[in-house]
């Protein structure tokens, strides 16, 4: 049952912290410390209160100066107090009077007899407390004699324009708006009284606002205001100030945080980089539940003292007690660094000018469908491909697609005129989960392994690279997996079902046509596994990526009159040489009293039918895909395909192929184009290039060299060359580092989380570079706090 506190409790609660905050306020330095406080007589009082409201009166206890007005003035206490302890003259203080905090601006008019301990205090506040910037100049208005108007105080008498067109504060001038005069701080303070008659700035104050200029710029120049001002220096850092005390607290406080950052933002770094879940159900260090975050820290304390200490002082004390160890502060970090790695790939983006544009999706753990943005763009070292964002998405048509691609580009203020490639493609879903029991899962893979084979794995919707792994694995284990399908069968210890479904495979891998069929993708497989990993390099070019679809093409197309050849490995495969057709019953077929011309002779053999049958229709639909697929590469390879033999190609080619390329950007390249082609063919003709990705290697050239400004249209072909979009891999890896960054046990994230964790994870390289020194000093210092000295 909860107790709620009663009234009686709750009013001594408050009277204990009223006296708390009483004790605390009486222990602490007031300004009136360094003044007595007496009371003018009454006339006096009045006109103060009249020219001045609520002003208190303060009087010099030394001397009273005649030409004081009836302004509060101070009587300074010649005794030197201590400035950061409780001092024995608070007591003699209080014995001439009460005490008051002052609540105006001080006034250098109101100095009367000058003591150190003044000196010492106003070293220690500096000038600034005593310009009065924010006084109504207006009430300064004199008429001089001889001027058609009145002039003032104003402002810009408070900096003064150097040579060189500085301007510079004055921080010696402070205004009195008692007197409406002009006063010089250094002076005031530190001038004898035989020197302040020389002095109007150090004695009844400066008014001719119509030669304030250059009596100011020669007073500041003059030998006793700078012999003044190296007194306040010096006797400023022999004493120390207030403000610099504080600053010195609060950059203790600093370097103190940044160790602790620093360390806190290492451990998010190796996290995010990884797709790591970061907390717990716990955020107590020391508890075994509280996560990876919280769990590698504690390990790092094991070795690093600083650590340990600040776990010790700070960690698990409960509110109040700051330790920058909480989710809080780890989830500012993660949306920083993922903020400074988003722009910096803005920024390069923005910098390469032209880009290309990749778009996917595929549906989250919470089913939430999830559009991947891919950006390809070139940087002097060549073309690059980065994640940028994940955003949901309700549909697939074009127009919503390019809704939500507009709208990201729009607001990180990339351009869209410079757009110069686009690639979509929807992923559909993952389906067909191999499934057994552990057992039978563990006779298969026992068989498997004295032959050193891969583990068996399901077909692929999607992924090319498992269907090969697939039937790698098949083919390699074929007679071993035959015999464990037969051992599972004759087991009498299996289910019915279970038996017949193991005889069905074993009577399907011991037919020929099985054989053939696995010899045939096993090869077909390993070709297109083999230059699909070459395609998914980032920096792939169009040229190379479509010579390699040329060379699987003619590959494939000569796999056309190799049949024999698959037949008799399929018949060495599955150990059958005759097939199903020959085995099985011949069916005869009826002929009817009208067909005498046909004849039984004129059907094909099994081995015939099973090639026009299977075997033909499976390589023409490879070769009616792939000229597809190659058709779309057709048109840009064409306009592009000379670069890579501009050492080799005569100057008319070169020009003929520069024109034709002008005519399809020709808001992006000049008329000069096929001069500076020329001119560029003839500089390569004398540098070997390797045959690796020439086009990138010319353009490394060109940027290592410093050509660019020599030529810039050559430059800007290769940029739009190579940042063209060659096929959708950097999504699908995208989609990838989804499936580990939102999964099962984290699939409430929110989508905010989601890009910040996937950005860091998918682009972890530029994580790796950044330097996070300027995020924890700025971190550091708006956490770090003002202690009182």
């Amino acid at each position: 049952m909860k107790k709620y506190k009663s009234g009686w409790e709750k009013e001594k609660s408050r009277r204990e912290a009223e006296a708390k905050l009483k004790k605390v306020v009486a222990g602490s330095k007031k300004v009136t410390d360094f003044f007595d406080v007496v009371s003018e007589p009454k006339s006096n009082i009045a006109e103060t209160t009249s020219s001045r409201p609520n002003a208190t009166a303060l009087r010099p206890s030394t001397s009273t100066s005649s030409d004081c007005i009836a302004e509060p003035h101070i009587n300074i206490v010649s005794s030197e107090p201590n400035l950061k302890t409780k001092s024995s003259n608070v007591a003699e203080d209080e014995t001439h009077g009460v005490k008051e905090t002052i609540q105006h601006d001080m006034d250098v008019r109101c100095w009367g007899g000058i003591s150190d301990q003044l000196r010492d205090y106003c070293c220690q506040i500096g000038s600034l407390e005593f310009q009065h910037l924010d006084a109504d100049f207006s009430t300064s208005e004199t008429c001089i004699t001889g001027d058609k108007f009145k002039r003032r105080c104003s402002k810009s008498l408070f900096w003064r324009e150097q040579l060189n067109g500085e301007i510079v504060k004055r921080e010696w001038l402070c205004y009195s708006p008692s007197t409406k005069k002009l006063y010089c701080f250094f002076c005031k303070l530190f001038a004898s009284d035989s020197e302040k008659i020389m002095l109007p700035l150090a004695s009844v104050g400066y008014g001719d606002w119509k030669h304030a200029p250059r009596d100011l710029a020669r007073h500041e120049s003059s030998n006793k205001h700078l012999s003044y001002l190296s007194t306040y220096f010096f006797r400023r850092a022999k004493k120390g100030s207030i403000c610099k005390d504080l600053e010195e607290q609060k950059e203790s406080d600093r370097k103190y945080w940044c160790k602790v950052l620093a360390r806190v933002l290492s451990v998010i770094k190796f996290l995010s980089s990884r797709g790591l879940a970061f907390r717990g159900s716990s955020e107590r260090v020391g508890s075994p539940q509280n996560g990876n975050f919280l769990g590698i820290l504690e390990l790092l304390a094991e070795y690093d003292t600083f650590l340990a200490e600040h776990n010790q002082k700070r960690v698990n004390k409960g509110k109040g007690h700051v330790s920058y160890f909480s989710s809080t502060v780890c989830e500012e970090f993660i949306d920083a660094i993922a903020t400074k790695v988003l722009n910096i790939i803005i920024s390069e983006i923005k910098q390469a000018k032209y880009y290309s544009v990749s778009v996917d999706s595929t549906p989250d753990i919470a089913n939430v469908d999830q559009l991947t943005i891919i950006f390809r763009y070139v940087l002097p070292d060549g073309p690059v491909e980065r994640f940028v964002k994940f955003m949901p998405t309700r549909g697939h048509t074009g127009r919503q697609l390019a809704d939500i691609l507009l709208e990201f580009i729009e607001y990180n203020g990339i351009s869209l005129k410079d757009l110069r490639g686009q690639s979509y493609d929807n992923a559909a879903n993952m389906s067909g989960k191999y499934k057994a029991s552990t057992h039978r899962w563990n006779l298969l893979v026992d068989a498997l392994k004295p032959l050193k084979c891969p583990t068996i794995k399901p077909l692929s919707d999607t992924r090319w690279e498992a269907r090969y792994d697939a039937l790698h694995a098949l083919r390699k284990g074929y007679q071993a997996v035959l015999q464990v399908l037969t051992a599972i069968s004759d087991d009498n210890d299996e289910t019915y079902q279970t038996k017949e479904t193991a005889r069905g495979f074993v009577s399907s891998m011991k037919k020929l046509e099985t054989g053939i069929l696995v010899v045939v993708w096993s090869c077909i497989m390993e070709r297109f596994h083999k230059t699909s990993q070459a395609l998914q390099d980032s920096k792939m070019t169009l040229n190379k990526a479509t010579n390699l679809l040329q060379g699987l093409q003619n590959f494939i197309q000569l796999l056309r009159p190799q049949f024999q050849t698959f037949e008799g490995r399929g018949q060495a495969l599955s150990g059958c040489h005759h097939y199903t057709e020959e085995i099985s019953r011949k069916k005869r077929r009826k002929v009817g009293l009208d067909s005498e011309g046909e004849s039984e002779d004129t059907s094909l053999d099994p081995s015939s039918r099973f090639k026009v049958d299977s075997y033909l229709p499976i390589i023409d639909q490879i070769l009616s895909s792939m000229k597809t697929r190659l058709e779309a590469y057709d048109g840009l390879q064409r306009k592009f395909s000379f670069l890579i033999e501009l050492n080799t190609m005569s100057n008319c080619k070169i020009e003929a192929s520069a024109k034709s390329l002008l005519q399809y950007y020709p808001d992006d390249l000049e008329e000069s184009l096929p001069q500076e082609m020329i001119h560029f063919s003839t500089l390569i003709k004398q540098h070997h290039f390797n045959s690796e990705c020439k086009e990138i290697q010319m353009f490394k050239f060109i940027n290592e060299n410093e050509f660019a400004h020599a030529f810039p249209n050559v430059s800007v072909v290769f940029k739009l060359y190579l940042c063209l979009m060659i096929s959708n891999c950097s999504g699908e890896r995208s989609f990838s580092a989804l499936k580990r960054v939102k999964n099962h046990l984290r699939s409430s994230m929110s989508q905010k989380r989601l890009n910040s964790l996937a950005i860091l994870c998918i682009e972890n390289d530029i994580l790796q570079k950044i330097d996070t020194d300027d995020i924890i000093k700025s971190f550091a210092l708006s956490k770090s706090r003002k202690c009182v000295i």
